[in-house]
């Protein structure tokens, strides 16, 4: 409001001067339309400066190594090992009771049977303090062991950066709500609405997957794998009547082969039907 009564006043002592000077107008009003344009960018100006003052962008750790002294690590552990058992049956009620026992959630088991031999895969989550013993425990059904890879991963640096940066956008959050609660203007309102907008969708990306980090720091992951080789495998036999009804699909198999393949050299077969009638023309007229 401030702004537009100076430029009524502004411009109206230009109009005035104009009666006296036409050149001299010109130039009141060049310095009007200054003047206005000034107070208004300066206006815009302390505006943005206003709204970047609440703005703090999270800085990364000053020093990462005595933070990571000073804190409990954060180790994701996972593992994955086969072995062959010697009875399957009986070592895969043994191995599902061990994880069981042990407290482990067994999320996923998948059994195949491809004649040759049987084998099973699945999949234990276990407290992070129980992950050698239990480990050790299932191996306890081995007779042969193909492979065990175990992967400890350290997230503490990546934890402690997420917690820090979510620290300093939930700031920011509030900075913005406050400046909300003052704003009047309708365009003021959208911008910070808009800004506020951004920062609670970082926010929930950040506590995603700090949630993520922190379910799998708290349950190491053992992916297992245990087979029996079946020794007397024989093919199943094949009754009298589905070689039969085999013999029978055969044979309609080959009537179509046949008739297709008759339909294909349909242009030979006029070309002969052709060269017949002549034959049989010119040896009539003999």
């Amino acid at each position: 409001m401030k702004n537009l009564i100076r430029s009524l006043i502004i411009f109206g002592l230009s109009a005035f001067s104009c009666s006296k000077s036409e050149n001299r107008s010109g130039l009141d009003m060049s310095n009007a339309v200054s003047s206005s344009s000034y107070a208004s960018d300066n206006m815009a100006v302390q505006e943005e400066a206003m709204i970047s003052d609440a703005v703090e962008v999270p800085k990364p750790l000053e020093n990462n190594s005595k933070i990571s002294e000073n804190t409990e690590q954060k180790i994701i552990k996972t593992a994955s090992v086969r072995f062959q058992v010697e009875d399957f049956k009986k070592s895969a009620e043994k191995l599902k009771r061990i994880a069981k026992d042990f407290g482990g959630i067994n999320t996923s088991y998948n059994e195949n049977n491809n004649g040759y031999n049987i084998e099973a895969s699945f999949i234990v989550r276990i407290t992070n303090s129980k992950f050698d013993t239990l480990l050790n425990a299932l191996q306890t059904e081995s007779i042969y062991l193909n492979y065990k890879n175990i992967n400890a991963e350290d997230v503490t640096e990546e934890f402690i950066d997420i917690e820090s940066r979510l620290k300093n956008k939930k700031a920011v959050e509030q900075k913005y709500l406050e400046i909300l609660k003052k704003a009047s203007r309708i365009d003021d309102i959208l911008a910070v609405e808009n800004q506020i907008r951004i920062i609670r969708e970082e926010i929930e990306a950040k506590e995603g997957r700090l949630k993520y980090l922190k379910d799998r720091i708290a349950y190491s992951t053992i992916n297992l794998t245990f087979y029996q080789n079946l020794e007397n495998y024989q093919a199943p036999d094949i009754s009298f009547w589905s070689k039969i009804k085999s013999s029978f699909s055969d044979g309609w198999s080959s009537i179509q082969n046949l008739g297709l393949w008759i339909v294909s050299i349909w242009p030979f077969v006029i070309l002969v039907i052709i060269i017949f009638y002549f034959v049989k023309k010119k040896w009539k007229k003999k």
